[in-house]
């Protein structure tokens, strides 16, 4: 068996150059630059570019797919291993401590849009199909990288790739899209959009959020000049902005970190949902900051939390103090076992299908539905 920590040694510099010049690249769908050859517009297009670039430089044969994809691939003969991935990324919104498009390399991690997903991952793939190209160790098999140019918005790229450009289905596949080492599957995504007139006066628009598939950083809101409102987000040092307009209040809402409450510092944990990952960054995290108050948005990343504060020897809830808003059965199965928001997610996905059956026979009843919450206080946070 072939060492192959040892030789991926030797393409590490090599991949992480290519990554930078790869992230580098705004990749994210801009409809004002479509035309024929580039249907996601022009940064995607340069994007794809550089990947077919990258094949071709090395000897792999390279398909550019009008624009929606690009196919490198090596083999003569055998079953099809596919490996999917994609170039473009969502709109690098909100504020950044470094640049998004910058390929900022600091403490040994490289920042910046699309390098966890899926730049990064896409090019580890493709220098991993180099390595074994180049030493000979691929037999008996093809294989086929495929880089998408419409991941982030549905994946029409390809949907054009096998529908339209007839791409070879494969006998195996993976996608280097999710976290390491292996997920095998997904639950799906169902995007839909639903418009009504409603009157909620006094307030006139909101609009906030650029893709469906990212949380907005921001929300704007609207209505009839209301001095007394204004006096009350000032006062109560609510993160915002006005924009001064005759006979109305407009007001932008923005995100945070973290706010003061109580005499504590709440930390709002926003991340990847890896457990791995979070352990890592928190484990690196603990080493400067011994104190304060963390609010995750599942358990798993709770764990990861206090885990990492337990392993560099803090205590919880003493130091470092827990909170998960949405509780499963292993929010008692931990230690120490964590406080968190418990919902019967049994009802939500009940009713969320039959919201959803409703939907695709078009007699969805336009209503909101309210589910119960309560908070289980355990050992996690002080205050019961």
């Amino acid at each position: 068996m072939p060492n192959f920590k040892k030789l991926s040694k030797t393409y590490e510099k090599d991949a992480l150059v290519a990554l930078e010049q790869f992230v580098r690249i705004a990749s994210t769908y801009d409809p004002n630059s479509k035309k024929a050859g580039q249907p996601y517009g022009a940064k995607v297009k340069e994007a794809l570019d550089f990947v077919a670039k990258l094949g071709t430089d090395f000897g792999f044969k390279v398909d550019t797919c009008n624009g929606y994809c690009t196919e490198i691939s090596v083999g003569e003969s055998g079953p099809l291993v596919g490996v999917y991935g994609h170039s473009d990324v969502v709109p690098a919104t909100g504020t950044w401590t470094n640049p998004p498009f910058s390929a900022t390399l600091k403490d040994g991690r490289l920042w910046g849009r699309g390098t966890a997903d899926d730049k990064g991952p896409l090019i580890a793939a493709f220098y991993a199909l180099k390595l074994l190209k180049d030493n000979g160790l691929i037999k008996g098999y093809r294989v086929k990288l495929v880089s998408g140019g419409d991941e982030e918005r549905g994946s029409s790229c390809l949907k054009y790739y096998f529908d339209e450009h007839h791409g070879e289905e494969p006998t195996y596949g993976f996608t280097p899209d999710a976290d390491y080492p292996l997920i095998y599957a997904e639950k799906g995504i169902r995007n839909y959009q639903a418009t009504r007139i409603l009157d909620l006066s006094p307030i006139i628009a909101m609009n906030g959020g650029v893709v469906s598939n990212a949380v907005c950083d921001s929300l704007t809101v609207t209505l009839k000049e209301d001095k007394k409102f204004e006096s009350y987000l000032k006062e109560n040092k609510i993160n915002c902005d006005f924009s001064p307009m005759e006979g109305l209040t407009i007001v932008r809402f923005k995100g945070i970190a973290a706010h003061e409450k109580l005499g504590k510092t709440y930390h709002i944990v926003n991340c990847d949902d890896s457990y791995t990952r979070t352990y890592s960054d928190f484990t690196e995290y603990f080493g400067h900051t011994k104190k304060g108050y963390f609010v995750a948005y599942r358990d798993s990343i709770a764990a990861a939390i206090e885990n990492a504060a337990t392993d560099v020897g803090l205590k919880v809830p003493e130091d470092i103090e827990v909170l998960s808003l949405v509780g499963t059965k292993y929010a008692n199965i931990v230690r120490p076992s964590l406080t968190s928001m418990q919902i019967d997610m049994s009802e939500v996905g009940k009713r969320a299908m039959y919201m959803l059956i409703d939907l695709i026979n078009r007699d969805l009843v336009e209503k909101s539905y309210k589910f119960d919450a309560h908070l289980v206080a355990r050992n996690s946070t002080s205050e019961k």
